[in-house]
């Protein structure tokens, strides 16, 4: 067989039957070992059965071996090891079985990561049916010693492959211990090598849904473990701080409070109870539940990422080599290992869904949240820190881009930004920057930067505008980047206005142009526009709407005169085209009782053939949101129906027909979707890695191939800044950046990434200095195209 040979060893104990799942899922594989290593450790029943089966055809070579007396499987780990010819070896347990694709995928990674010398899969937890439980996702890659001793990111044996020098210059496991061998192992294996994972669940891992019925779940022999470990390596454990200490004592106080839960021991309350006082985390807080019940609370909120079934199901298999987020050092911080900023400070996808039970409480999960957000980040902030970039990119402010000011502007009078992530502050031939300059609490300021003239330029002033969206201010389609377009408050109306470049210029050349209507949505041939009442926004939503009264658009419209207005430009005629009473009879829920309706989020396709928006409503459960598409081929199309499953958060279009969307549904949960809004098919995107950090507001580059994406807040109240390769499968780290507190709540300054026309530029919205302040990011092409090295940490 071409490339390193690979021995499978397989350490068992009087489970004949189990043993031959086993052999069967190795020998199944579609790239076969070179050998099989069985190792006895004493059985008393006969093996005769199984290993005259095994393996068919002779096309690997398997060698039995009975360690007597026994040692346990640690012992027989070991000599399995000792008496392989492998220079890869991969351990599998007796009582767990493999994916096809399992060997396959893990030489690829050591081919593509010749400096890891441990490579570890996803896994699947199947109970004693085999039927899924839920999945583990892999997270830690690099360097991650010190991570690893604040939890066991690698996780089961059955899931790693060691290059042969590694596992025995790290002196294989320790028979000497009573449990937890294999954290043992992987402490003093990522001393001395780097790590590297597959995505995939390539690994089935048994779990007995009944407690006491599960192996190795001795409490007391995890407990003397954990001793054993903490005064093994107190070297190690001294060296961390003392948050990560406290995050090490809660992990393993989790896993004891785990063990005593599936050996059905009371000491699961005690343990659960103290990891919460080490470090408060979700898993600390599961596991005051009583054992069947978070077993299938985990499963119903993880099996979203298998999508049910039992052993023989996984997608993807052709995604060989796909990875996670890059890292690699520099910027304005060094990480400390790995990939560690982003695991430890994002929020679990356990804790988004508790944060979903609580939707019906709105106002104590108001409170919950706000108290829970600052707990974390008191617990995870980085002292000092304001920004880290991606060690290839480069950061200026628009005064830098233009060259008109020297030195550092960040500390001038007033504050820049752009506003949402649907639209682009550049001119079509990206040598022109269009913002938001706001001086005191009052009007806002439409400013351009020229690069090609080095100067900025005041176009006017609006009154009618927000943090989130600005006043929509955009450069109008059709004018070659000639003219601007943005609401305003004029006469006492809200309305929009269109101002010439060369009016600015030259005074008097070129008339402005006011319609009575504000602007949401312009259609790409720049004639026509949506327009909706953003007086109702802001008494539900303020910092969607504006603050101003306007005689033409009470708060309280009725719902059959209140929804979406189609407005044109040349004439400032609109007819209501779509009304918020339609919208609410149109396949009524029970939810929507006494609830508040609105509209949002409108946005055209590419070529303007269609557009999509947000129907939401707010009621006493809480708020829920639906997607409707409504195409303008043929005129006077009814909305269609996209998604309905409480949540839709951001989206993006991705060609004409296909819409990239944040929602909820039942394939994989809250997640990126890829929705046809012909057919209202969709599939989830990205899963496990593009998901990784929740909700974004996502665009695609100007070739289609690559996403740009940012995050909320994590417990360190930073925002991370991703790129995502469509073709790779990659996701990238552009940069984290400081949000404070300062800047929360309707003034929150998201980063709200856009893209330039060429690709190569990304213009962002972030307040890390304590100023909010718009910034470009400047990435070379291999970058830009998702072309990246293997560095590490940001």
């Amino acid at each position: 067989m071409a490339g390193p040979i690979v021995s499978v060893i397989i350490p068992t104990h009087n489970r004949p039957q189990l043993l031959a799942d086993a052999l069967e899922s190795v020998c199944s594989q579609t790239r076969l070992p070179d050998e099989i290593v069985v190792v006895d450790d004493a059985s008393v029943v006969s093996y005769r059965e199984v290993l005259e089966r095994y393996p068919p055809g002779g096309r690997v070579t398997l060698r039995y071996h009975r360690l007597v007396p026994g040692g346990g499987g640690s012992a027989a780990r070991n000599l399995g090891a000792e008496l392989s010819r492998g220079e890869i070896l991969m351990f599998l347990d007796d009582d767990d079985t493999w994916q096809p694709c399992k060997v396959e995928r893990q030489l690829k990674i050591f081919q593509d990561h010749p400096e890891a010398g441990l490579v570890y899969s996803g896994r699947r937890a199947v109970d004693e049916h085999d039927q899924l439980l839920f999945t583990v996702t892999p997270q830690a890659e690099g360097r991650i010693h010190r991570l690893l001793l604040q939890r066991n990111y690698i996780g089961i044996t059955s899931s790693v492959a060691l290059r042969r020098e590694v596992f025995f210059e790290a002196g294989g496991f320790d028979p000497g211990l009573p449990a937890r061998q294999d954290y043992d192992l992987w402490i003093r294996a990522t001393r001395i090598t780097a790590v590297a994972y597959d995505p995939e669940p390539t690994v089935n891992w048994m779990i007995h849904s009944q407690p006491g019925k599960q192996i190795s779940s001795d409490p007391v022999k995890y407990r003397q473990a954990v001793e054993a470990i903490f005064e093994k390596y107190s070297a190690d454990f001294e060296a961390l701080s003392a948050r990560e200490m406290r995050r090490a004592r809660s992990s393993q106080y989790v896993i004891l409070a785990e063990k005593c839960a599936q050996a059905g021991s009371p000491g699961q309350y005690i343990y659960a109870l103290k990891a919460l006082a080490s470090y408060p985390s979700a898993a600390a807080l599961s596991r005051l539940l009583p054992y069947r019940f978070w077993l299938k609370l985990r499963s119903l909120l993880g099996r979203r990422k298998a999508g049910g079934g039992g052993r023989d199901q996984i997608g993807n298999s052709d995604r060989c080599g796909s990875r996670s987020v890059k890292e690699s050092k520099g910027g304005e911080r060094k990480r400390r290992d790995g990939s560690e900023e982003m695991l430890v400070k994002s929020y679990s996808r356990f804790e988004r869904s508790a944060a979903r039970l609580l939707d019906r409480f709105p106002a104590f999960r108001s409170l919950a949240k706000g108290i829970y957000l600052r707990v974390n980040y008191l617990l995870c902030r980085e002292r000092g820190f304001q920004a880290a970039l991606h060690p290839q990119a480069q950061i200026v402010t628009p005064f830098q881009w233009v060259g008109c000011r020297s030195g550092d502007d960040r500390d001038g009078p007033g504050e820049l930004f752009f506003g949402y992530y649907d639209k682009t502050p550049w001119s079509p031939d990206g040598e022109r920057l269009l913002l938001h300059r706001l001086l005191s609490g009052g009007p806002v300021e439409i400013v351009v930067f020229s690069r090609r003239e080095r100067t900025l330029r005041v176009l006017d002033r609006s009154s009618a505008w927000n943090y989130q969206q600005g006043s929509m201010a955009q450069w109008l389609p059709g004018s070659g980047g000639r003219q601007v377009i943005f609401n305003d408050l004029v006469e006492g109306n809200l309305s929009s206005r269109i101002i010439s470049l060369a009016q600015v210029q030259e005074p008097g050349s070129l008339p402005e142009q006011v319609i009575p209507w504000p602007v949401q949505a312009v259609h790409p041939s720049g004639h026509t526009a949506l327009s909706i009442n953003y007086r109702r926004l802001f008494r539900l939503r303020p910092e969607y709407g504006y603050a101003v009264e306007a005689a033409n658009f009470p708060a309280d419209l009725p719902l059959y005169r209140d929804g979406i207005w189609k407005v044109d430009l040349a004439s400032g005629e609109a007819g209501l085209i779509i009304t918020l009473a339609d919208l609410a009879a149109y396949r009524p829920r029970p939810e929507m009782d006494r609830a508040e309706h609105k509209v949002n989020h409108l946005l055209y396709s590419p070529r303007g053939t269609r557009f999509v928006f947000l129907h939401r409503w707010l009621g006493p459960e809480g708020k829920f949101s639906r997607l409707f598409c409504n195409s303008l081929e043929p005129e006077g199309s009814q909305p269609k129906l996209l998604l309905d499953y409480r949540m839709i958060s951001h989206y993006c279009w991705c060609d004409e027909r296909y819409l990239l969307v944040w929602a909820r549904a039942p394939e994989a949960g809250d997640a990126y979707y890829l929705v046809d809004t012909v057919t209202a098919e969709r599939k989830p995107v990205g899963e496990g890695i593009l998901d990784r950090l929740g909700d974004g507001h996502p665009s695609f580059s100007p070739d289609g191939r690559r996403l740009l994406t940012d995050s909320y807040p994590d417990r360190a109240r930073q925002r991370h800044l991703l790129l995502y390769n469509l073709d790779s499968n990659r996701l990238v780290e552009l940069g984290r950046f400081l949000a404070p507190w300062s800047f929360d709540g309707p003034r929150r300054s998201d980063l709200h990434p856009r893209w330039s026309p060429n690709g190569r530029d990304i213009s962002i919205d972030s307040a890390h200095q304590g100023k909010r302040m718009s910034y470009i990011l400047q990435l070379p092409p291999e970058l830009s195209e998702g072309r990246v090295s293997e560095g590490r940490g940001t």
